[in-house]
């Protein structure tokens, strides 16, 4: 499948492939590392799949997805931020995982859109996840984790629905991505995960409200096994648009939001997971629920940078058409739904639930989880960890972060 011409992805420069083992770390550009596999201090073997990246938004070449995890943040408490999912495919865990997302009912995962694509003839094709995984911390740790295959692993697949006025394009210095949101709908009900609260409410956040963002991938310290997470403020439209900020006021469109502070924000790894209102109130304990407002979407090319927030997909905006989607296909969030209360809805059948159960998984390696930065891989530093290339004069080179393609561009 094929995106129509109206949502290819706006941006055409002098084309340059580039061999795998050509390619290393660009410092301060776009870019990934060759894969390599490297034995940590116990023999375990690693980085077979998972490629290392900074600062940019190459897929790795055997999952083809966008790399996307969090700056300026830390590692939190095992089960603190149960609706977190882990969205992938192939290999389970670190081998596997390229996206996030949010339980937001007991059949359906909200991501992002762009994570269900890879490129292909100056195109986007039809590439999605093959599972999601509940109850994942450590990534080299599948204890206890509970793992549903969206394709026809089990005879009983999900559905997958992205939002139709998807787009993804660049502009110098970063990229948007409007509507960018996606559902899986998935095989078996989660019943026991409180979902997170769709914001409906277009005036929510307030302008510098503390919002948190959590996933799993690169960090200041490099790339960690497990999520980390960070409070960051929302940032109002018009304000991004404005100085110190730098986005372009034709591009931001209504749905689109954004939240940055300096030094703190999203990075590869973390795409289509959640941002939410922070809270005095320990996660996990949904006393009172967790309100999405974002998915991690867009964004600058370099992580947290102070002049670009990190651009989110604004739940607000797009709260009816998920409601609409997952009422129509499943039956649950159809209060309000316009699914609801004008058609009949379909109801799951919930045929999955006759089959056997997904048994969590034995870990093979399951090292000690620590704080960061000591969760560094133990081959890596993150002053060492990557080769610097020097740009030509009046050129830089970068990779797009739906391609496996790099290009030069005039500066």
């Amino acid at each position: 499948y094929t995106i129509p011409s109206h949502q290819q992805p706006h941006f055409i420069f002098q084309e340059i492939m580039f061999s795998k083992k050509a390619i290393g770390m660009l410092s301060g550009l776009w870019t990934f590392a060759p894969s390599i596999n490297i034995a940590t201090a116990d023999g375990h073997v690693g980085f077979k799949k998972r490629r290392l990246l900074d600062e940019g938004g190459m897929r790795d070449s055997n999952t083809n997805q966008p790399p996307q995890s969090i700056i300026g943040g830390s590692e939190f408490a095992p089960g603190s931020r149960p609706y977190l999912v882990s969205v992938g495919t192939g290999e389970s865990g670190y081998y596997g995982q390229f996206c996030g997302g949010s339980l937001i009912s007991p059949h359906a995962v909200m991501t992002a859109a762009h994570c269900l694509f890879r490129p292909r003839n100056a195109g986007l094709q039809w590439q999605p996840p093959e599972w999601v995984e509940f109850h994942r911390h450590d990534l080299f740790n599948d204890t206890g984790v509970v793992r549903m295959y969206l394709k026809d692993r089990s005879q009983c697949d999900g559905d997958i629905a992205y939002h139709p006025g998807f787009d993804y394009y660049f502009h110098p210095g970063t990229w948007y991505s409007p509507f960018d949101v996606a559902i899986l709908f998935l095989p078996t009900a989660v019943n026991n995960i409180t979902p997170v609260t769709l914001n409906e409410n277009n005036k929510v956040p307030a302008s510098g409200a503390p919002l948190d963002v959590s996933g799993w991938g690169y960090t200041e310290y490099g790339w960690l096994s497990v999520p980390s997470s960070a409070t960051v403020e929302y940032v109002t439209n018009k304000a991004c648009t404005q100085k110190p900020y730098k986005f372009d006021e034709n591009l931001l469109t209504e749905s689109m939001m954004c939240a940055g502070e300096k030094g703190k924000g999203f990075c590869y790894l973390d795409g289509g997971g959640p941002l939410v209102l922070d809270s005095d109130e320990p996660k996990g304990k949904h006393e009172n629920p967790v309100v999405q407002v974002g998915i991690v979407g867009g964004g600058p090319r370099k992580c947290a940078r102070p002049s670009f927030p990190g651009i989110y997909t604004r739940v607000s905006e797009v709260a009816d058409w998920v409601k609409d989607s997952v009422c129509a296909r499943t039956g649950e969030l159809c209060k309000n739904s316009k699914s609801g209360k004008n058609s009949k809805v379909k109801k799951y059948d919930d045929k999955c639930a006759k089959l056997p159960t997904y048994a969590p998984i034995t870990a093979s390696y399951v090292p000690t989880v620590s704080t960061a930065p000591t969760t560094l891989h133990p081959s890596y530093s993150p002053t060492t960890a990557f080769p610097t290339w020097v740009p030509t004069e009046g050129k830089q080179l970068f990779c797009s972060d739906i391609s496996v393609m790099c290009y030069i561009v005039n500066v």
